[in-house]
């Protein structure tokens, strides 16, 4: 019997949004053929709360403003900002996170060390990206890319995801080195300094 792509795929999508909607994802490895269902929860109230209230905040008269992070931008109400992870779920997914307990991945999704509150810009731009991917994006004047191109930022950023990395004991993709090259330089080297030529 012959089964038509279209059907197989509009399967698969039902038994996605099935999965989706029970808050859990199932990764499957091709070459084991093995499940492994990976808790990804949503950021709790509270947590929001939280996030905001570690954002910088300036009030003039009755209007306060925050301070987006990393772009230095300011916005006049929470609901012109996006809260952010400097290491994605789904980056942690691939780098280990399924195989921790449950409890570990609900910390993971609620920790206030990897999660801030950015622009919607800088948010989409970096996405679920990883400092090689983000220096991999074609748009050059992409805000993520020229936001961390800025060494000092890129070494605060770089820091605070090894943090995160090592806290969860996640496989590390890069050094924090290798890090803030990519994010400066577009690769996991520094360029090698022309040397002035003598007289």
């Amino acid at each position: 019997m012959r089964i038509h792509k279209p059907i197989i795929a509009s399967a698969l999508l039902t038994i996605g949004v099935a999965i989706l909607a029970l808050g859990e994802v199932a990764y499957v490895g091709v070459a084991s053929a093995q499940t492994t269902t990976c808790k990804v929860d949503d950021l709790r109230d509270a947590t929001k709360v939280a996030v905001f209230e570690q954002t910088a905040q300036h009030q003039i008269g009755d209007v306060v403003f925050y301070e987006t992070k990393w772009t230095r931008d300011w916005a006049t109400s929470q609901g012109m900002l996006n809260i952010d992870h400097h290491v994605s779920k789904m980056e942690a997914v691939e780098l280990g996170l399924c195989d921790k307990s449950d409890e570990v991945q609900e910390q993971f999704a609620q920790d206030l060390l990897n999660l801030y509150a950015t622009n919607p810009a800088f948010n989409q731009g970096k996405l679920d990206r990883n400092p090689a991917q983000i220096a991999a994006i074609k748009k050059d004047d992409s805000v993520v890319k020229t936001t961390l191109r800025d060494k000092e930022k890129a070494t605060e950023y770089c820091k605070i995801r090894h943090k995160v990395l090592q806290k969860y004991e996640l496989m590390k993709p890069e050094t924090e080195t290798e890090c803030v090259n990519w994010l400066v330089y577009g690769q996991a080297t520094a360029p090698t300094p022309t040397p002035t030529p003598t007289r």
